[in-house]
This record gives C-alpha cells, sequence and structure tokens, in this order.
C-alpha cells in the first residue's frame, strides 16, 4: 500500500516573472517668463531721445580726434546702436556732422557776444584750438559748402570775424589793422593744413598762435 505521504503531490505553479516598471521621469520645470525690467522695455521716445543723445556725443569725438571721413559704422559702433538706428536719426554723414557742429557756432557767437573790444583775440584764439582739436569741423564746413546749396555756415563764420573785427578796429586796436573776415578765414584753413600734414602732437595751438597771430596774419597779406 503506498502511504498518504507518499502520494504525489501537485505540482507547483512556477512563479511568474516579475518585471520591474521603469522609474518615472519627473518632466521638467518650465522656468517662469521673465519679467521685463524697465531697460528691457521698449521706452518708445524716450530710447529714441537717448540713442540720439549717444550718437551725436561719439559723433563728436570721434569727427575731432579723427576727421570728417571717419566711417559711420565706426560712430555707431562707439555709440553702441545700430547703423539702422542712426539712419533713423541721421541721413547721411554731413548731417550728422552739422548738427554736431553747431555748437561751435553757438560757442563762437557767446565769445564775441561777451568778448568786448578784444574778442576777435578771443575768437582768433579759440579758432586755432579748433584747427588742431576739432579736425573734422574745417572739413565738415568745406563739405557743407560745395554740396548744399543754401548752407550757411562760412557765412556764420564770417560774419562773427566781421563783428569783433570792426569792434576792434573802432577800439583802435592796432594788431587788427585792415584785416578783413576772409584773410582770417583763408588764415584759418592754413591752419588746418599745417595739422593734417603733420604728425600727431606736432602742431599744437600755443605754436600756431605765434606763427598765425593776428599781426603775424596781417603782415603776411599786407593788411
Amino acid at each position: 500500500m503506498t502511504s498518504r505521504t507518499d502520494a504525489v503531490k501537485p505540482a507547483s505553479k512556477p512563479a511568474e516573472p516579475t518585471t520591474r516598471s521603469a522609474p518615472k521621469r519627473a518632466a521638467p520645470k518650465r522656468a517662469a517668463p521673465k519679467r521685463s525690467t524697465p531697460t528691457q522695455a521698449n521706452r518708445g521716445p524716450a530710447a529714441a531721445a537717448e540713442n540720439r543723445a549717444a550718437i551725436l556725443n561719439a559723433a563728436r569725438r570721434l569727427l575731432a580726434e579723427q576727421g570728417y571721413d571717419i566711417p559711420l559704422s565706426s560712430i555707431a559702433r562707439e555709440a553702441g546702436v545700430s547703423q539702422g538706428v542712426m539712419y533713423r536719426h541721421f541721413r547721411s554723414r554731413l548731417e550728422l556732422a552739422l548738427e554736431v557742429f553747431e555748437d561751435n557756432f553757438v560757442a563762437m557767437e557767446d565769445i564775441v557776444e561777451s568778448g568786448g573790444e578784444r574778442a576777435i583775440f578771443q575768437l582768433w584764439d579759440w579758432l586755432l584750438v579748433k584747427a588742431v582739436d576739432d579736425v573734422g569741423f574745417i572739413e565738415a564746413l568745406r563739405t557743407a559748402r560745395a554740396e548744399v546749396a543754401d548752407y550757411n555756415g562760412a557765412t556764420r563764420l564770417r560774419s562773427q570775424l566781421d563783428i569783433a573785427l570792426d569792434r576792434a578796429r573802432k577800439a583802435g586796436i592796432e594788431e587788427v589793422g585792415q584785416l578783413q573776415a576772409e584773410d582770417l578765414a583763408q588764415a584759418w584753413r592754413m591752419a588746418h593744413g599745417l595739422v593734417i600734414t603733420s604728425r600727431d602732437g606736432e602742431v599744437t595751438p600755443q605754436w600756431l598762435g605765434e606763427i598765425l597771430s593776428l599781426e603775424a596774419v596781417r603782415r603776411l597779406l599786407g593788411r
């Protein structure tokens, strides 16, 4: 007889393989949208005014240092604006230069108005300094005279020279003799020529003031 213990035990079911589910990846967090700061926002007219001022300041420096032929791209880069922005404000190099140098005409008028009978000496000294330190000024005047039919910059310059010379003559100041505004305009162009054909720093306003004093110009031109 077969004992109970010898009875065949039912086969146990094989264990089903367990599959591990892949760990869920956390969804990337979306960065919160940046809020524009006041400097990032479109400030409209305020930004336009600042850009214009930056362009004029950059042009004033570069025209003085490097002359009228400075590339407009250099001015835009110095001002920190694109060339497109610059052209929205100024359509040409000449237009930009004339606005920059308008301050010079205001300065001349102030010198003549406040200088009294010796204003011509102050004005002439100022012009000689400009010949050295602001080389683009004369070049812009010459270009404007050739390209703009109704440009009056040369007339404004001669007008201030005439007023100052006439006042000095009426006061009996002998150094001016019979000098005319055109004489001094010609002498100023001579000064500019000396500057641009010399090495940097070789010509100074003081040296020009010695060789092109009013009395020296008068003797040179027989006035």
